[in-house]
């Protein structure tokens, strides 16, 4: 406890020393030997001073203690009674304690103890209030005192901060008008005075703050708000770890050290079947699927001991007793809260994924559409294959085989069709083989088969007419029949290649053979193949730069009304200008141009350029009716577009519709007759005439004749050119002009080159001639002339 400070004032300077003896061990002791000539000394520092004095004279020097602050202690000591003090009365009065000598020491001492212990008692008591002060002014809390009225009586730092208040003018500050708080004094009060004490709690930009409201009398309440922002945070934090708990899609269990599970979510208990009565409490051996043996169990266990946590593939075991395969992640977690250990697993099902990898190795290694081997199982099998054999000294046979125009069918009717196509046709050369061959599509209409253990060419021709007798019967699919056909080439180990990339090679080289020798059909693989199909590919490309470098030129052959001998159209015939061989007839390339895929490109780029030269033509004749004849591939016709680029490509260049003349082979249209149909009926109605080529070379289908909407017939020129010195071309002449009239149909002759012959036509009543005995085909500028 602390010590008092203790003044001693005396005119005896023996008794000094007696008073420190008897006080010193429990005050601090300051003594002063007060004479005449003395004056006394500060007393600010004292709580206790005592004066002993004898000498009445010298009271008068004890005055200033009159003036003392009340809480110092004042004792007077004299030989005098209190009215012989007469001269220092008001002092007698201010003293705390008068004892008039001679006196009992031990009354002395009690009473500075007492008075010492009341003294000690009320600075506790002092400083425990500034303390409390201390801690209310600079709480991080806000909190105030409100009286009975609503006026604030009190507000901490804070408090006024958060209120935009000073201490000068809060006796002027009432609750109500506090824009923070969004309840009344009122409510506060009723609620204060029901519950004792309440709590309300709001949010207010983005923090969370907490106010409780007490009564400490009749006469105030406090409000206390804290701003509880991090609490508010750690239970949404909490709230939504629950959630995750419970509504995570991965089974979770958690156990004590013990391994008795203590919890449990609903994933859990869809995946098992368990409920969360049926396991808690339970050790997860219930889930135990018996498959995996100890030193399983062992290998997990000494990795949670020493690394704590342990992931893998486990089966374990349903509620039902059905076994499964999941993904288990354990891990364990030392708790330094409630120094315990615990265990978190975390598994999913993965029965799923299993049957996926499955399905994944199978399309890793199948085609998707047909359930064939792919192209990376194909090659792995043939590198097996052609290493069996240099062990065995056997041989093998690769057939490539490529569906023939069956772009076409993809074209014309979609690629739902073009699919269930390719699956019948799988089927049917799956039928074809033996289960020791391998049949693979590569992709696309491309297939592939390694005939294993042949002895000759024999055997594999054998296999080849199966599998072309196999397209026999026509692919019906919605009711539309398809007659297609396969071209396949041959290549045989060791004689034709002695790896893989050298067989497959050589028989899509002889297969390209075939296309190119008119499909249908199958060839084994010759040396002298490859260059012809090397040519083929270099004219290609050079028939695609011919078209970056626009090297094609239209050029255009009359066609004479025959009636009053006038020109009243032509056709529009493409030239290649090469620029090493000159100008090139379409025989030297059309048919390149088809087997590279560029007959929509160029048919395009054909419309484009006729549109262009017809804008000049129509300039040159007037108002003179002029239709110009353009061929168009069936690839072409039957493609989507195709009609909606015509009717943009004629109004961009400014080209009446009937101005144009769309000429296709009759055998190009036979296989779809259905769409060609619908498009002749769609190309009718926009005002285009439609004109069948080469007529009489074909099928002739009068059925045909009578569905299509078709403008004109055009003979043959091979009927024409002969017509006047053979019989049989002269009478299919006339039987073409006389069928076209049945049909209500104009008919054209090709390939007029006399006058005779123009005669002859125009005896028939054709209606239309052209020929070289006209003009032979000329570019724009010479035709230009020829109309003038």
């Amino acid at each position: 406890m602390r010590r008092m400070k203790v003044l001693l004032l005396c005119d005896n300077e023996r008794l000094l020393s007696s008073y420190e003896l008897l006080l010193e061990k429990s005050c601090e002791v300051v003594t002063c030997h007060l004479t005449r000539d003395d004056e006394l000394i500060n007393i600010e520092p004292f709580e206790v001073i005592i004066a002993d004095f004898s000498n009445r004279s010298l009271l008068s020097k004890l005055s200033p203690l009159i003036e003392a602050p009340s809480d110092v202690l004042f004792i007077l000591i004299t030989p005098f009674l209190i009215q012989e003090l007469t001269g220092a009365l008001d002092l007698a009065q201010r003293a705390n304690l008068l004892l008039t000598k001679p006196f009992e020491i031990l009354k002395l001492l009690k009473f500075i103890e007492n008075e010492i212990g009341k003294i000690q008692h009320k600075s506790m008591l002092e400083r425990k209030y500034s303390y409390l002060i201390e801690l209310v002014e600079h709480s991080p809390s806000r909190i105030a005192i409100f009286e009975s009225s609503g006026r604030l009586f009190y507000a901490n730092t804070n408090y006024l901060r958060a209120n935009n208040l000073h201490n000068d003018s809060i006796d002027k500050v009432y609750f109500n008008d506090l824009p923070e708080c969004n309840i009344t004094f009122e409510e506060v009060q009723s609620s204060v005075s029901t519950l004792g004490s309440f709590e309300i709690s709001k949010e207010k930009k983005g923090r969370w703050f907490n106010s409780h409201f007490y009564a400490i009398s009749d006469e105030h309440i406090i409000h206390i708000c804290e701003d509880i922002t991090l609490v508010k945070e750690r239970e949404l934090e909490l709230q939504k770890s629950a959630v995750i708990f419970e509504n995570s899609a991965e089974g979770i269990l958690l156990c004590d050290n013990k391994n008795r599970i203590i919890s449990i979510n609903n994933a859990f208990s869809m995946i098992t079947g368990y409920t969360r009565d049926e396991v808690v409490g339970k050790s997860p051996k219930i889930l135990k699927s018996g498959i995996h043996d100890r030193s399983f169990y062992e290998n997990m266990w000494g990795n949670l001991i020493h690394n704590k946590r342990w992931k893998g593939e486990i089966w374990n075991k349903r509620k039902n007793g059905e076994i499964y395969p999941e993904w288990l992640s354990i891990s364990k977690i030392e708790s330094k809260r409630f120094e315990e250990e615990f265990y978190i697993a975390i598994f999913s099902d993965i029965s799923t994924l299993k049957e996926a990898d499955q399905k994944i190795h199978f399309y890793a290694n199948h085609d998707s559409l047909t359930g064939l081997a792919n192209r990376m199982q194909f090659e792995a099998q043939l590198a097996n294959s052609i290493e069996s054999c240099k062990r065995n000294s056997t041989k093998l046979a690769v057939i490539f085989i490529d569906l023939d125009k069956f772009k076409d069918v993809n074209d014309t009717y979609g690629h739902n069709t073009g699919d269930l196509m390719l699956v019948n046709i799988s089927k049917r050369l799956k039928q074809s083989i033996r289960a020791e061959d391998l049949l693979a599509r590569l992709g696309g209409d491309e297939f592939v088969i390694i005939a294993k253990d042949v002895k000759s060419y024999n055997d594999v021709k054998i296999l080849a007419e199966k599998l072309k007798n196999t397209m026999k019967d026509p692919v019906v699919i919605d009711k539309n029949e398809f007659h297609m056909t396969l071209s396949m080439g041959i290549a045989i180990y060791p004689d034709h290649g002695t790896n893989s990339s050298e067989l497959v090679k050589s028989a899509d080289v002889a297969m390209y053979e075939v296309k190119y020798s008119g499909r249908a059909n199958f060839k084994l693989f010759k040396d002298e193949m490859t260059k012809k199909v090397t040519d083929k590919f270099f004219i290609q490309n050079e028939l695609r730069n011919a078209l970056k470098n626009d090297e094609f030129v239209m050029f255009y052959q009359s066609v004479i009304s025959v009636p009053d001998d006038k020109i009243v159209g032509a056709e529009a015939l493409l030239r290649w200008n090469h620029p090493q061989k000159g100008l090139l007839s379409p025989n030297e390339f059309l048919g390149h141009i088809a087997e590279g895929s560029m007959e929509r490109e160029i048919g395009y780029l054909i419309i484009q350029k006729v549109l262009h030269d017809l804008r000049a033509i129509n300039q040159r004749i007037g108002h003179s009716p002029f239709r110009v004849s353009i061929n168009i591939s069936a690839t072409h016709l039957f493609d989507a577009q195709f009609t909606y680029k015509l009717v943009t490509l004629c109004r961009d260049f400014q080209i009446q519709n009937d101005q144009i003349e769309l000429e296709i082979l009759e055998t190009q249209i036979i296989n779809n007759p259905f769409i060609a149909q619908e498009k002749f009926d769609e190309l009718h109605a926009l005002g285009f005439h439609i004109a069948l080529d080469d007529f009489g070379t074909g099928y002739s289908s009068l059925n045909y004749l009578k569905s299509f909407k078709v403008d004109k017939l055009k003979i043959d020129q091979s009927f024409i050119r002969d017509m006047m010195h053979n019989e049989e071309d002269n009478a299919i002449t006339l039987a073409v002009i006389n069928l076209a009239r049945i049909f209500k149909m104009k008919v054209q002759a090709e390939g007029v080159e006399s006058e005779e012959i123009y005669r002859q036509i125009k005896h028939y009543s054709c209606d239309y001639s052209q020929g070289y005995h006209h003009s032979k085909p000329k570019p724009l500028h010479e035709f230009l002339e020829l109309l003038r």
